[in-house]
Order: C-alpha cells, then structure tokens, then sequence
C-alpha cells in the first residue's frame, strides 16, 4: 500500500478580533510527487483554518486506499484524533458544558474521513458536505503527527537533536521508524505550508 504524506497549516492574522484575516495550506507528497493547496477566508479562526488544511488535503485524493500520514503543528488535531476525545463529544451531543462544541460542522466533515462508522451512530450522515466523497475514497488507515512549529533548520545541530528526541517523544515514535534526517524533511515541508498558509490570509482584503 502506497503512503501519501500530508502536511497542513492554518493561520489567522488578527485571531481574536472580528476583522481578522485567515489561510490554509496543504501539501501532498507521493514519492517524488509534491503538490500544495491553499485558500482563504475572513472572519475566522485559526484552529479552522487549521481543520480546513486537513479536509481540503482529503479531497484532494482521488484513489482510494492509500496510508496516509498527516503532520499538523496543531494539537488541537493531533490530540482529538489521537487520544479520541471526538469519541466523547459525539456521547455527549457535541456540548460542552456552556454551549456548543466549536467547530462542529468541520469536525464533522472531517471525521467523515477518519471515523465514518462510529460518525453514522450519532448524527445523519447524509447532511454532511463530505460524504458522498469521504465514502468512494474510502481512507482507512490515516495517522496523524504531531511537528514542532516554527523550527528553523538553521538552528544548531544540537537544537535540532533535542526537537527530533521530542518529536519521537511525543508522537511515540522511534528512531527506526523515523530517522533525524526524515525529521528534517517533515519540518522543511512544514515550513513551506506554514508559510503559504500565512501568504494566503494576506491576499485577503477586509471591507
């Protein structure tokens, strides 16, 4: 089974005003194959622009049964799908303890991908804007990393040593599966996205 890495970013300039300015980007990479997405929108958040660069890089896939590892500098992300706590927001009618749970309608659409099954239990799936293509391309075996964010590469070799340990670390990872070299290449491709996430929100002009 082939492997597809994806690597996405969200950023909002202005995140907590209502004049503020938001873009996503995600990069595909098959092999030597790269390719990289990205779009925009005002009046945002950027823990949704950061959900919008994991289900755009999802639609982006035509072909079906494809490993994919997804790395995202958001925890956010790499919390809820890892440790599972949409398991428990969708028990408890995706509330919270004061209103609804934020972002509902993209974790929706992006569970679609990752946890169609157990999605159907609890809401019609039939009104999510996703379904029809979640389902034909049938991702079944989807990972989700967490990366550092920010890491310049030209940070010294003993810097970049301890955020490679931490990366390992954290994602339970280890040095067999993912070698220092593989690390920089993932924060290389990270920065990129970072960076066009940031070029997106800019061309965004506020009225």
């Amino acid at each position: 089974m082939k492997t597809i890495n994806i690597y996405t970013d969200g950023a909002c300039s202005g995140n907590q005003s209502s004049q503020n300015k938001g873009g996503w980007a995600c990069l595909l990479e098959l092999g030597d194959y790269k390719k990289i997405f990205t779009g925009n929108e005002a009046n945002t958040t950027n823990n949704r622009m950061e959900l919008k660069a994991v289900i755009n890089a999802f639609e982006k896939i035509k072909a079906s049964d494809y490993k994919m590892n997804i790395f995202t500098d958001s925890a956010y992300i790499s919390n809820c799908i890892n440790s599972r706590w949409y398991v428990k927001w969708l028990k408890d009618g995706w509330r919270n303890s004061k209103s609804p749970k934020e972002n509902l309608d993209l974790w929706e659409e992006l569970l679609m991908y990752v946890a169609p099954d157990l999605l159907s239990n609890y809401i019609d799936t039939k009104k999510i804007r996703t379904t029809k293509h979640a389902l034909s391309i049938g991702i079944s075996h989807t990972k989700f990393i967490h990366v550092p964010s920010h890491v310049s590469l030209k940070s010294s070799d003993e810097k970049l040593a301890e955020k490679y340990r931490k990366f390992l670390a954290s994602n339970k990872l280890t040095d067999k599966e993912y070698s220092l070299q593989d690390f920089l290449h993932i924060i290389e491709q990270n920065n990129i996205v970072d960076k066009r996430a940031v070029d997106a929100a800019e061309k965004i002009t506020q009225t």
